[in-house]
């Protein structure tokens, strides 16, 4: 079966973590956390490539929970995604 869920919402703090972690476990989906790809020790992040280029290869699976905002590759998620919570 395809699942492919997101997360997003404007507010820190909302439960979309939260919400993102316990669908994971229930459906046995994978789960990403955008923060936790984009951020890199000591402040550091990836660039624009690195990070498009790993969500690309996100992207390329089955199914998947992505958890985070990113407003810039939200077009490209919400074309992917067959399930939206907000």
């Amino acid at each position: 079966t395809h699942k492919v869920v997101m997360f997003t919402s404007l507010n820190p703090g909302s439960g979309k973590s939260f919400l993102s972690k316990k669908l994971s476990e229930i459906l046995n989906i994978t789960c990403y956390h955008l923060d936790k790809i984009y951020w890199l020790p000591n402040w550091n992040h990836l660039s624009k490539e690195e990070f498009d280029e790993t969500l690309d290869k996100l992207l390329s699976n089955d199914s998947f929970i992505i958890d985070g905002n990113f407003n810039r590759t939200l077009e490209k998620r919400f074309e992917k995604s067959d399930c939206l919570y907000r």
